[in-house]
């Protein structure tokens, strides 16, 4: 299977509101760090942490370009040519919904010019349009959070910090809402145990839908990952879309979900739309490489497929896709050093139950992605 099955759950020990209050807001595991900021809520490692994906070369070309778009200074910006060269970088990133590569040449910058608001703001924006609502806060907390700020940069920031914080309050509570849930679950739970948690867990996050602390575009995406079919699936996410149609991933899950139910058309224009609205989004990269080889074209799907892992060779299925684009591509040698290579740096590769069975020739290339209409998985 290409997704993880939302059923396995692992219970673990509950938290109380005092200790969750004093846990980090991004990773939810460390205390929080007030050494430098008093009204900090990050522990020290996430502040340390930088938006770690790194730009190809080739994008580098496109700077010359940026240059010449650039053609007035911020009084807050860099000045300095080397520093102007890279906010060219990040500006041509941004016309090219690059967007966390912006991000993360923005990142960089503010370690030089930490007091510029306007170069703050641009660094929010850029990860908040990449979906790194985690990074986002980062910006937020370290740059922005209990500074004044004019009005053009309050309309800037303003509405992208409250998407920001109602998207981890989201994820915060649901993964709250499943460790209370999973708590008291042994692990050889029945089918029919199972799926009353998983119904206890949907009635509590369809609760969250009338509370304005949360993004309703995030809650509909969540219980689209424990919806009871395929159907039910594909209908969250179609909700999810209409509450927030500038959420990329939601497309590319959607996309998935037409995919296993063998809706290839309708499943490629939903990639197609997720690669709008974030030239980097590798999720629909990866599902544009299932299609091209689903459809016979499979040098294409390979080109993608390495796209999609120059983007985030540990992201969830990506080594896999590639693995599996350059077995088709007669390169099973390959294959295997990438495979290697993944499972070095903590790929599960366990985690996909089909991906060695398709290696080992038990399971053909459309049974490994397509279904039928009963997937209920993303």
């Amino acid at each position: 299977m290409d997704t993880q099955n939302a059923q396995e759950l692992t219970p673990v020990p509950e938290t109380t509101d005092q200790e969750r209050e004093d846990l980090c807001l991004l990773c939810g595991e460390r205390a929080i760090d007030r050494t430098e900021n008093p009204d900090a809520k990050t522990c020290a490692g996430c502040q340390a942490k930088h938006l770690p994906i790194k730009a190809p070369i080739w994008v580098q070309l496109c700077v010359v370009l940026a240059l010449a778009l650039l053609i007035q200074a911020f009084v807050s910006l860099p000045k300095a040519a080397g520093d102007q060269r890279q906010l060219a970088q990040a500006e041509a990133h941004m016309a090219m919904r690059e967007y966390q590569y912006a991000a993360n040449q923005y990142v960089e910058l503010l370690e030089v010019y930490g007091d510029s608001k306007e170069l703050a703001t641009r660094a929010l924006e850029a990860a908040v349009s990449a979906q790194n609502f985690e990074g986002a806060y980062w910006v937020l907390d370290t740059y922005l959070f209990n500074r004044d700020l004019d009005d053009n940069l309050y309309q800037r920031v303003y509405p992208l910090s409250e998407l920001t914080q109602r998207v981890l309050a989201t994820s915060g509570q649901f993964g709250v809402i499943l460790k209370e849930a999973t708590a008291g679950m042994p692990e050889n739970a029945s089918d029919e145990e199972t799926k009353k948690m998983l119904a206890d867990i949907r009635a509590q996050a369809e609760a969250m839908l009338g509370d304005p602390t949360y993004e309703p575009a995030i809650v509909l995406c969540h219980l689209a990952m424990i919806a009871e079919d395929g159907a039910q699936a594909s209908e969250y996410l179609r909700r999810s879309i209409e509450a927030n149609d500038r959420i990329s991933f939601t497309r590319s899950l959607l996309g998935t979900q037409l995919r296993r139910a063998g809706r290839l058309e309708e499943a490629r224009q939903a990639y197609a739309d997720g690669l709008r609205l974030n030239a980097l989004d590798f999720d629909s990269l990866r599902g544009q490489s299932v299609l091209e080889m689903l459809e016979g074209r499979k040098e294409e799907a390979l080109v993608l497929a390495r796209r999609a892992y120059e983007i985030a060779p540990k992201g969830e299925y990506i080594a896999q896709t590639l693995c599996v684009a350059l077995v088709e591509n007669g390169l099973a040698e390959e294959a295997d050093a990438v495979e290697a290579l993944a499972r070095d740096h903590e790929v599960d590769f366990d985690a996909d139950g089909e991906y060695a069975l398709y290696r080992e020739g038990k399971v053909s290339l459309r049974d490994y992605y397509v279904k039928g209409e009963e997937a209920i998985q993303l």
